[in-house]
């Protein structure tokens, strides 16, 4: 889901058997990975596709990455780029090398 989904995440949690776990861009990324720590499920992180990709509003990049470096202490993540434009994708590859090289 593209929304915030803080509120109904505890019972997404307890679904059995659940092994991937995907939250949109309004989702916080280390505030989920708190809730699902211990579960074993695997974590993707799905960035806004305009203003945190194709048109990047100053500073979306980094937020995004810290925030999933921080969920990422916490659970399996990875993040998830979908995108029509593998410039804005190598781009936003690019900030995250430049952060954490």
């Amino acid at each position: 889901s593209c929304a915030n989904i803080m509120n109904i995440l505890e019972d997404i949690r307890d679904i059995p058997n659940l092994s991937i776990f995907e939250c949109g861009p309004a989702t916080d990324a280390y505030e989920a990975a708190k809730i699902l720590q211990g579960t074993g499920v695997h974590f993707y992180k799905c960035i806004d596709p305009i203003s945190e990709l194709m048109s990047p509003v100053p500073g979306a990049q980094e937020k995004v990455i810290e925030n999933v470096l921080q969920a990422g202490e916490l659970v399996p993540i990875k993040i998830l780029v979908e995108t029509p434009s593998l410039k804005a994708g190598l781009k936003l590859l690019k900030v995250f090398r430049t952060m954490y090289s």
